[in-house]
């Protein structure tokens, strides 16, 4: 929500100035605070949104500047921006580029997620594709000092820093982005990725470096709060592209693991996805030691099978393994995701030996239950 924000105002004014004639620009040359308002109002507002601005100097110059920026709903501003800047090249315009050097606040409040606006139901799942602007965007750098995000919006308050760019021209973009955690223990996100609509490929990489007692850490409700690393990174056509997956704790590897989907049609020719899941390693350490025995040091996931756009699911093959629990089969749910044909086989237990050895159920609370071996 705040980079959309934030891109729509750098695309919008710059065009805006395109667009006027030169009566037009000298009379706004009066009013920097009019021009911007009526800009805004115009292009940005709309039902049960208002956006307001103060402060406003340089409309006309290489270097427009704010004091404050905020978008309202009917509960009041849930969007704030203090001392922006946005500094740009006026004659890049006449050549249909949009070249920005600076897109630039000291602060920017979201302590909640605006109202949610009802959308008609679509009927199909969209296309992923980059939006065709009429111009070439370039942000060279986009930064915001400290950012400060209220509770409802990811679970917890957090206090960050954001560093990046972006660039879009003829269906191609690509983005970089650094976030960094301002008000706890240290911690960082990284974002590298880049997408073509008429290639179709996607290029993703996705970096996170915690220290203990991290947000992620927090938000997922790992055990004991380590300090966390994430890499999901990989490059292909969105229509048949694969993530890798790599997750340690405290420096130790602990889940590892590829997720891929491609666009395929089911053998009725209903358009849909294909996909497979398989994910591995030692996920008891992420959790309550009275929850580890049920999943041992090694738990493996494998799931190949296909969803409809309709939303119908088909999974021919599923393995799940844990110390504890072996799943392994085939089921089915129809378009309302109820299940319509299952074929699974369930063992639960562990042997040691001739002796039947008691495993708790994990998250199973206060009154725990245990399930005998073999």
């Amino acid at each position: 929500m705040r980079s959309f924000w934030i891109t729509a105002f750098a695309v919008l004014f710059p065009m805006a100035v395109l667009g006027q004639s030169a009566a037009e620009i000298s009379a706004e040359a009066d009013s920097d605070r009019g021009f911007l308002t009526g800009l805004l109002e115009s292009n940005l507002s709309g039902d049960g949104r208002e956006v307001v601005i103060e402060g406003f100097q340089g409309a006309l110059s290489s270097r427009a500047t704010f004091t404050e920026l905020r978008i309202s709903d009917e509960d009041g501003a849930y969007l704030t921006l203090r001392n922006g800047a946005i500094q740009w090249n006026r004659s890049a315009l006449l050549r249909r580029r949009i070249e920005i050097a600076e897109l630039s606040a000291a602060e920017i409040l979201l302590p909640r997620l605006p109202q949610a606006e009802e959308t008609a139901v679509q009927a199909e799942a969209p296309v992923f594709a980059l939006p065709e602007l009429p111009v070439s965007l370039n942000i060279e750098q986009i930064r915001a000092e400290r950012v400060v995000l209220g509770e409802p919006v990811i679970g917890v308050e957090a206090a960050l820093s954001i560093a990046g760019g972006i660039s879009l021209e003829g269906g191609e973009g690509t983005a970089q982005l650094t976030i960094d955690r301002l008000d706890g223990p240290r911690g960082q996100f990284v974002l590298d990725a880049g997408y073509g609509n008429e290639t179709q490929i996607l290029r993703l990489n996705l970096g996170l470096d915690e220290a203990a007692d991290g947000l992620l850490a927090n938000l997922v409700g790992i055990y004991d709060k380590p300090a966390l690393t994430a890499q999901i990174s990989g490059e292909g056509q969105i229509r048949d592209f694969a993530a890798d997956i790599r997750l340690a704790t405290n420096g130790q590897p602990r889940i590892t693991g590829q997720v891929s989907a491609n666009g395929e049609t089911g053998a009725d020719g209903t358009p849909g996805t294909g996909f497979r899941f398989q994910l591995g390693g030692d996920v008891a350490s992420l959790l309550r030691p009275q929850d580890r025995a049920f999943f041992g040091q090694d738990t493996q996931l494998l799931a190949e099978g296909w969803r409809a756009e309709t939303g119908r699911l088909d999974i021919p093959r599923l393995d799940i393994r844990t110390e504890a629990l072996r799943i392994a089969g085939s089921l089915s749910t129809n378009d309302l995701s109820a299940p319509q044909q299952a074929n699974l086989q369930v063992m639960l237990g562990r042997d040691a030996g001739a002796t039947q050895v008691p495993v708790p159920l994990p998250f199973a609370g206060e009154a725990r239950r245990s399930i005998p071996g073999g």
